[in-house]
């Protein structure tokens, strides 16, 4: 009995190891799936903090401009009530200190002056009332205007980043539609295969001081392509633009240094024919891969 006892500890023992890996794996997964779920909540915690943010900077504000506009009125009203208490009063004969009551008639005329000063009081009154309403609506005009350079300033910032994005994969495609016209050129030997190195390593007998002196600016796949993982040409249309005028230089230097040779010359046309048509079939599917992608050249 204790011998089987001991034995069922021990299998339980290798039991235990077995699962431990299969454990930790799962706890790993576990772990990970958890601190996915954790970004993405505290992603959109921080978005919705922005949100709130700018909502509560809005309530702020309209709180503000209708505190205001509610001084503004209760100080118009204070005005008016204070204008018609004010007001012209019915003259009374004015009386002087020793008690003589002045005659009715040089009542009149002592009043007059009373009478102008308030009308001329009231004038100031008027033009601060039309002041403060200018300078609210001015006010109101200022916010619209700000609102919306704010979101001028938003969708600006939305263009700029699509056009970033736009030219990073134009520039992406360029540069690989450069690398495939090469590659393709490389493996048809039978029109390429007389250019893919310089001509004084391809043929012994043509020294290269001697080409030289007959063709200005030699070209060939090999440094061609060189130039384009150097980053020589532009990844832009211009750059792609310069890039097939150096291809080309390899026909026009084929015709111009074996001119009384047929066999090259036509060589040199078969290759041109083949080099324009690569190259604007590749141009055509990098502006239709920009543009399924759904960005906008």
């Amino acid at each position: 009995q204790q011998h089987s006892q001991q034995q069922q500890q021990q299998q339980q023992q290798a039991d235990l190891f077995k699962e431990e890996p299969h454990e930790q794996q799962q706890g790993l997964q576990c772990q990970q799936q958890q601190q996915h779920s954790e970004q993405k909540e505290r992603a959109k915690q921080r978005d919705r903090e922005e949100f709130l943010r700018q909502k509560r900077e809005d309530m702020a504000r309209k709180r503000s401009i209708e505190r205001r506009q509610r001084k503004e009125q209760e100080e118009r009203l204070r005005q008016q009530q204070q204008q018609q208490q004010n007001g012209p009063q019915p003259s009374q004969p004015p009386q002087r200190h020793d008690g003589f009551v002045l005659p009715s008639g040089l009542a009149t005329a002592t009043s007059l002056p009373t009478q102008h000063s308030t009308d001329g009081s009231a004038l100031p009154a008027a033009q601060q009332q039309q002041q403060q309403q200018q300078e609210q609506e001015q006010e109101q005009q200022q916010e619209q205007a700000n609102i919306k350079a704010r979101k001028a300033r938003q969708r600006k910032t939305a263009e700029e980043r699509e056009i970033e994005q736009t030219n990073k994969r134009f520039s992406q495609e360029v540069r690989s539609a450069m690398k495939q016209v090469i590659a393709t050129l490389q493996k048809d030997k039978e029109v390429a295969g007389d250019f893919c190195e310089p001509v004084w390593q391809l043929f012994p007998d043509v020294s290269k001081e001697e080409y030289v002196s007959i063709v200005k600016e030699p070209m060939d796949l090999k440094t061609l392509g060189k130039m384009v993982n150097d980053g020589v040409f532009e990844h832009s249309q211009p750059g792609y633009e310069d890039f097939k005028r150096k291809l080309l230089l390899i026909s026009s230097n084929c015709a111009a240094y074996n001119q009384d040779d047929e066999e090259y010359c036509n060589k040199a046309d078969a290759f041109k024919r083949l080099a324009e048509r690569l190259c604007e079939q590749k141009y055509t599917e990098v502006v239709q891969t920009v543009f399924d992608s759904g960005l906008k050249l």
